[in-house]
């Protein structure tokens, strides 16, 4: 795997899903060797943007748990806006003070139907 790029795409209302997608996103550019960048999908106007992704770069998707599920109000916006091409990714979701039932499923999910070839820790 030749990864150029490390990107960090993060839902984080509270901040610490952002400081966990960082720190990872960190660790592996350095361990890579790759550049690394941060989107946050936080806004609105965040997820109205089409996010594209390419073969070599690898992203690491953060998500805090509601309810054991991703965030149902706003997961059609990251189907509608993330886009891979055969991109490896990180399936990573955040605790909130219960357990993560399936929302690392669903993550896993939602990036293999998006063309990314997901790999999940939570």
């Amino acid at each position: 795997m030749d990864i150029k790029k490390v990107t960090g795409v993060y839902f984080s209302p509270a901040g610490s899903t952002k400081t966990v997608v960082e720190t990872t996103v960190d660790e592996l550019a350095r361990l890579f060797k790759a550049e690394c960048r941060y989107i946050s999908l936080n806004t609105p106007s965040d997820r109205a943007q089409e996010y594209q992704f390419t073969p070599d770069e690898l992203v690491v998707f953060g998500c805090p748990v509601y309810a054991g599920r991703l965030p149902n109000k706003i997961s059609p916006d990251f189907a509608r806006c993330l886009h891979g091409e055969g991109t490896p990714a990180v399936a990573l979701v955040t605790y909130g003070g219960r357990a993560y039932d399936n929302a690392l499923a669903e993550m896993c999910e939602l990036l293999t139907k998006n063309n990314f070839k997901p790999a999940a820790g939570g």
